[in-house]
């Protein structure tokens, strides 16, 4: 089977808790994880239908493009018979079902799901996790949120292919998406529940915590330099040991907090950074 073209580009509803039924698929490889899995869901799920099973890409292909089964979930553990189950989605030209991951994976592949808002479980499953991952099940009624939800699946895809070659970075925006190279990004500042993005050709607002950056962008070259700042260390133009503050090439001054500072000067001395 080869691939279509790879995804397309998420304002999504939740669904209420009271909305009904819910058709969910499992790809699992290990015998005893899909049958606690499908007992799990039983017991405290009981609004989700489970509409097909499988153990590997092919499978899945075949189950998600059976016109005969609509699915509103997908359950997909990281390792199937026959590869990762992101290669999955080299097979489809859109995914109109929400996705939850069932893994043991990283805490980098966690901290990835959260920014991209897609859903995942932590093995051992515990079965409140598994209520608030069934009760964040998204459906995608117009084609912008499902071009949203696609675009946040290719991109987590990418960021787990090559976390530290990312390209472009999505950052979302009131108005959608805005796609800015990881160079051009020289600091952010946390405001609150919103984080503002200061780019070399703009500044960004979005209404994710400076937190949710911290883990994605730590393995890529930034730095949390401060409980309000992450700074580029690409984008550094001095440090200043007296004063204990960065001057970063934007011309903005930004100091070293104290619990922050042996971290920092440790990294300074490890450099380059590339």
């Amino acid at each position: 089977m080869e691939p279509t073209n790879t995804l397309q580009a998420v304002p999504v509803r939740t669904l209420a808790k009271n909305q009904g039924p819910i058709n969910a698929i499992i790809l699992e490889d290990e015998e005893d994880s899909m049958e606690l899995l499908v007992n799990l869901l039983g017991q405290h799920c009981p609004n989700v239908n489970i509409v097909g099973t499988g153990v590997s890409i092919a499978e899945a292909v075949k189950l998600i493009t059976d016109p005969s089964i609509h699915i509103d979930v997908a359950f997909l553990d990281i390792r199937l018979d026959d590869g990762l189950a992101f290669d999955i989605f080299n097979f489809l030209n859109k995914v109109s079902f929400d996705v939850i991951f069932v893994t043991a994976y990283d805490e980098y592949f966690q901290q990835a799901c959260g920014y991209y808002s897609i859903g995942y479980i932590l093995k051992p499953i515990a079965p409140q996790d598994l209520v608030k991952a069934v009760a964040k099940v998204r459906t995608y009624s117009d084609s912008v949120s499902l071009d949203n939800h696609n675009t946040s699946i290719t991109e987590l895809v990418n960021q787990m292919k090559s976390p530290h070659l990312a390209g472009k970075f999505p950052i979302p925006t009131s108005k959608g998406y805005s796609f800015i190279e990881l160079d051009d990004i020289i600091r952010l500042e946390g405001l609150d529940n919103y984080t503002k993005i200061y780019t070399k050709n703009e500044t960004l607002m979005t209404a994710r915590t400076i937190k949710v950056f911290d883990k994605i962008l730590e393995p890529l070259n930034f730095f949390r330099i401060h409980k309000q700042h992450i700074i580029n260390l690409r984008n550094m133009k001095q440090y200043l040991r007296t004063e204990s503050y960065v001057k970063m090439i934007d011309g903005m001054n930004i100091q070293v907090a104290k619990r922050r500072k042996t971290a920092f000067l440790k990294i300074l001395k490890s450099g380059p950074f590339i």
